[in-house]
């Protein structure tokens, strides 16, 4: 018998209540070993103490101190909130089984994305706010391209995405034989761009140390996310919808390329939105074909052992063991 939508809602919710406590007790395990916990701890406690730190997080942190949250919680919660509004993007796009769908999403968000669940938080915080806004805009509702451009206030490091989720707005009509031009002339005209850009910005030290490879280039991304990217988008390319989203992932080109051959750490920030728009997206295309050739004892034997190892990995990632 096949189950409504209401109900299907129903059960992912439930089932991702139980998850997020579990994610909350991962966090809370990890909370002396992940990198940057000790920064986020001091931010938490002082939220207005780093002139860096983007001014929408900083009335989010103040606004949990203003509630008497501890710090360590406070950073347990974001993480919580980060992965639940991920959780919901997702569901609001692929459009599988639900405990399949919960368990898939798991997979990705540990292996792809456990770096700004866990370590980069601000990072991780605004590329949900951003992806979920994303998400709404390719579902016909356009007044989410506030809470789109509103994520760079938490971190300036989505700004590129937003823009390139605005750019699609506006050439919804455009063809994607157009847009493969557009992502072409991007790719050339991105390194050309990036060195006049940084001539004029007077950036400090701090901000430069990114664009010239002397920091997060082994942390700030893992190495397999370029080639899950590269792949997804050859699989992509053969089949699917033409939306928004799958727009979106292939406009990561021009900064994946860059980030490659240049070795810009910072290229890896602004490409966590596309790289997870991917593993929506081929879920979405090849979902189907999955099911018809794969059994469902072996399929739920499968996304539980993919899990296993994600969480491993994970924990690994956080230096936990």
């Amino acid at each position: 018998m096949k189950i409504g939508t209401a109900h299907r809602v129903r059960y992912f919710s439930i089932a991702l209540a139980y998850v997020l406590v579990l994610v909350a007790g991962l966090m809370a395990l990890v909370m002396s070993t992940a990198k940057d916990r000790a920064n986020y701890l001091v931010i938490f406690s002082n939220p207005f103490g780093n002139s860096r730190i983007e001014i929408g997080f900083q009335y989010y942190v103040d606004a949990l101190e203003h509630l008497n949250v501890p710090p360590a919680v406070g950073i347990v919660i974001t993480c919580v909130l980060t992965y639940m509004i991920l959780a919901y993007a997702w569901y609001a796009w692929v459009r599988i089984y639900w405990i399949e769908s919960l368990l898939l999403f798991n997979f990705f968000v540990f292996s792809l994305f456990n770096y700004y669940l866990g370590t980069s938080i601000r990072m991780g915080l605004a590329t949900a706010l951003a992806l979920y806004g994303a998400v709404q805009i390719a579902r016909g509702n356009r007044k989410f391209l506030v809470l789109v451009w509103i994520s760079g206030l938490f971190q300036y490091g989505t700004i590129p995405f937003s823009l390139i989720v605005t750019w699609l707005v506006l050439t919804q009509r455009v063809s994607w034989r157009i847009h493969k031009v557009f992502i072409l002339a991007a790719s050339i005209a991105l390194p050309l761009s990036v060195a006049l850009i940084l001539r004029h910005l007077g950036l400090s030290g701090h901000y430069m140390s990114y664009f010239n490879g002397s920091e997060g280039q082994t942390g700030r991304i893992f190495p397999f996310t370029y080639a899950f990217l590269v792949l997804a988008l050859v699989l992509s390319s053969f089949k699917g919808e033409d939306t928004i989203l799958r727009r979106a992932a292939f406009y990561g080109l021009p900064f994946l390329l860059y980030g490659i051959f240049s070795g810009v750490a910072i290229f890896s920030k602004m490409l966590i939105p596309n790289i997870f728009i991917a593993s929506m997206v081929i879920t979405s295309d090849y979902w189907n074909a999955y099911v018809k050739n794969v059994g469902p004892n072996f399929r739920l034997f499968f996304a539980v052992a993919l899990n296993g190892l994600a969480m491993l990995y994970a924990l690994r990632a956080y230096q936990y063991i």
